[in-house]
């Protein structure tokens, strides 16, 4: 492998590490919303907020596999994530519609460290 190559993909890793901790932040937010939620909309938001929380789990899984196969180390301490990640966490259970705008406002600040990434990943052919 090429210095060059071995940059670029270096490169890649570190720029997963920030989608990898906001990701994370948001299972734990989105699971304790579906732990906490209540009122006239619980069933629905119950079962929403549990499919969300199951598909953040696997996108987790998939990044930080992407990581270890770029021969990096994929972090995981919990401090270490959440002081990576652009999302923070809850501070408290907020009613329910707040839970649904905190967790749509996370969906979209996930994207953006994300697609910093594409433009390196192209360039290696990753």
């Amino acid at each position: 492998m090429t210095s060059a190559l071995h940059e670029q993909l270096e490169q890649i890793a570190d720029g997963l590490d920030r989608p990898l901790a906001d990701t994370w932040v948001l299972y734990g937010k989105t699971h304790r919303f579906h732990w906490n939620v209540k009122g006239h909309m619980f069933n629905s938001l119950h079962r929403m907020f549990d499919t969300k929380y199951n598909e953040l789990w696997n996108s987790l899984d998939g990044i930080a596999e992407r990581i270890r196969a770029l021969r990096m180390e994929a972090p995981f301490v919990n401090s270490t994530l959440t002081g990576l990640a652009s999302i923070q966490e809850a501070p408290s259970v907020p009613a329910a519609m707040n839970m649904v705008q905190q967790l749509a406002a996370d969906h979209g600040a996930v994207t953006r460290p994300a697609r910093s990434v594409f433009e390196i990943a192209d360039a290696a052919n990753d």
